[in-house]
């Protein structure tokens, strides 16, 4: 899931959907924040992952696959 792109701890997830466990989610990262060691871990996987070029190929790649389905 895409929730899962981001380089969080497994510990950091939770279920898609379930406004309980994102509430309870919500919680813990506000009693316990973000290391600085997981917080670079992240901005990095972000913004290798979810710069202009990347999101601007995957576009295209999905553009390309509807018009050779069609």
């Amino acid at each position: 899931p895409a929730n899962r792109d981001l380089g969080l701890d497994k510990s950091r997830l939770f279920k898609p959907g379930d406004v309980h466990a994102l509430a309870d989610k919500i919680r813990e990262f506000i009693e316990k924040p973000l290391t600085d060691m997981e917080r670079k871990r992240q901005f990095g996987i972000i913004a290798e992952n979810h710069n202009w070029e990347c999101m601007a190929g995957r576009t295209l790649e999905v553009y390309r696959q509807i018009k050779k389905e069609n």
